[in-house]
């Protein structure tokens, strides 16, 4: 027998039908298995690894972010240049790197008038550890050569129109 919501008593904060185990969609189509708490209840908790952990996976479960994330390990980056050389919208560059940048999994500056984005220079060992095996794994994966070839390409044409955080990563990393 199915109880009512004021049988159940009170549910926690941001509580959906998922976290009561019902069914929030149409019968017969398949529903996705949620977390039964959000994950700021996990951080709240002290339970950061895990959250660190959730994040790097949720960030890394994407083509174009590892494609994004690639390009980032040979240096700063603005987001014209990642246009060019993944050959995808404005807007859908700026979304990704939002998110990756929402999950810690990049930084931002501005610099002049561009937004130059970079990995953390401090970085946990479990994004350390992901990213040694994503720069592994892309050297099987053509679309991931063809990327670092247009970086190549496109850094070669660098002039001084550019920035110097994003012509000379070394210089910026030191600042």
């Amino acid at each position: 027998m199915e109880m009512n919501d004021a049988a159940r008593g009170p549910r926690p904060h941001g509580s959906t039908a998922y976290d009561r185990g019902t069914r929030a969609t149409t019968p017969g189509l398949a529903s996705p298995k949620r977390h039964k708490f959000p994950l700021g209840v996990y951080a709240r908790a002290g339970i950061h690894e895990f959250v660190d952990l959730l994040a790097i996976y949720d960030c890394l479960c994407d083509r174009t972010r590892l494609r994004l994330l690639h390009l980032l390990l040979d240096g700063p980056l603005c987001v014209c240049h990642f246009q060019e050389v993944l050959r995808e919208p404005q807007v859908k560059i700026s979304k990704h790197l939002a998110y990756l940048r929402r999950n810690r999994l990049v930084e931002a500056e501005r610099c002049a008038n561009r937004m130059i984005y970079r990995l953390p220079a401090t970085r946990s060992p479990q994004l350390a550890a992901n990213l040694a095996c994503l720069q592994d794994c892309a050297r099987e994966e053509r679309v991931f050569r063809d990327d670092a070839l247009r970086l190549k390409k496109l850094r070669a044409r660098f002039d001084a129109g550019t920035p110097d955080c994003v012509r000379r990563p070394q210089a910026a990393a030191l600042r």
